[in-house]
Order: structure tokens, then C-alpha cells, then sequence
């Protein structure tokens, strides 16, 4: 039985190769196609975090153990929701609880009550699928995504 408690905190710029390497650890297990250098995912987090992004760095102990980045979104005045736009556990601490304990402490002390929280799932991605929707996510809708300018007149 795990005896530590998890805690999380607000990201710093302080954390960023962190960040930047986690995220590239997420990207090559959700089977992402971007081919950013970690120097660059540093980058982009570094003027997310100056932005309106806000990465939470989840512990057990002195245990990094998951990471979150999320931003706060508008489509008008009255419809305001969460994105969440990373989430990651350790890959050998998965299927132990660790993000369900993570997603708990971001609903119930990082975002306001009764926030609206969207995140996207790469489609294939069959397993992150399932821990969302174990969690009470539903699917809200379904993107399309052409590569190339190439246009087929049938």
C-alpha cells in the first residue's frame, strides 16, 4: 500500500527542461506526430507559461510522479471552460492510481468548482481514451485533420 500522500504545485520557469522533457515522453506515448527537440518543447513551454498556461507538477514525496497544463478558455462571456491540454503520469506508475489521484486534486484544488474542463485525445490513442471516460469524460466531438495542400475533386 502507498503510504505518501500526492501534492502538486504550480510550475515555475525554473521547471522547464523538466517540463519540456515530460512532454516529450507524452508525445512519443500518445503516438503524437510533432517533431519538436526538446529544446524547442522548452521553448513553447516557456511562452506558454509567460502566457495563459499554468503546468502543475504532481509528487509523492521528493517523487516527480505526473504533470498537467492547462489554460483557462472562452468561446463567449457566459461559456467559459478549462483546457487541459497535457496530461501525463510516469510510465511506471501507471495503472496504479496516480492519475486518478492527479485528476481529483486538479478538480477539487488547482480548478475553480464546477469547472467545464475539455481536453483533446488523439483518436487512436485507445488507452487514454478509456482513462478518461473511466473517469465520467464523454465525448464532446470528433476533429478532422488534413495534411497537405493536395485537394481531391471526386
Amino acid at each position: 500500500m502507498n503510504t505518501k500522500r500526492m501534492t502538486c504545485r504550480l510550475a515555475t520557469l525554473a521547471d522547464l527542461d523538466l517540463l519540456a522533457a515530460l512532454n516529450e515522453q507524452l508525445m512519443q506515448d500518445e503516438g503524437h506526430p510533432n517533431d519538436l527537440t526538446r529544446q524547442q518543447l522548452a521553448d513553447r513551454m516557456r511562452t506558454w507559461l509567460q502566457g495563459e498556461h499554468r503546468a502543475v507538477i504532481f509528487e509523492e514525496g521528493q517523487d516527480l510522479v505526473a504533470y498537467a497544463l492547462y489554460c483557462v478558455g472562452e468561446r463567449s462571456p457566459t461559456d467559459r471552460f478549462i483546457f487541459l491540454r497535457h496530461f501525463f503520469v510516469q510510465r511506471p506508475l501507471r495503472r496504479k492510481g496516480i492519475g486518478r489521484e492527479a485528476v481529483r486534486l486538479l478538480l477539487t484544488e488547482v480548478f475553480p468548482p464546477n469547472a467545464r474542463v475539455l481536453l483533446d485525445v488523439l483518436y487512436h490513442n485507445q488507452a487514454a481514451r478509456a482513462f478518461w471516460q473511466k473517469l465520467g469524460f464523454t465525448e464532446h466531438c470528433l476533429t478532422f485533420e488534413k495534411r497537405g495542400a493536395e485537394f481531391n475533386r471526386e
